[in-house]
């Protein structure tokens, strides 16, 4: 399983609990934070710890993706699914 089949597999589970229109599209353009983000505060907390979960599990990293720092920043590498997955694939370098 690589970084970006478990985050697109993380986003289907976080899809279930939510409606029609707030669902994330598998898209490496899908925003998570900021204006235009569909998650709200807890939902992408539940997203980003069954993602670090899901990565321990699966590939053995460990890694702590709740890191303030880049989450605060809007145009970092949370800002979408792609700069989201394509910053821990570099720092992991997996690929």
């Amino acid at each position: 399983m690589t970084i970006k089949q478990i985050v697109y597999k993380c986003l289907d589970e976080i899809n279930l609990s939510l409606s029609d229109g707030d669902k994330l599209n598998k898209s490496k353009d899908e925003l998570l934070i900021g204006d235009g983000g569909k998650l709200d505060s807890l939902a992408l907390m539940i997203f980003l710890t069954d993602i670090e979960k899901n990565l321990k599990n699966h590939l053995n990293i460990d890694i702590n993706v709740l890191d303030d720092k880049l989450m605060s920043n809007s145009n970092g590498p949370y800002k979408t699914i792609g700069t989201f997955i394509e910053y821990y694939e570099k720092k992991n370098e997996i690929n």
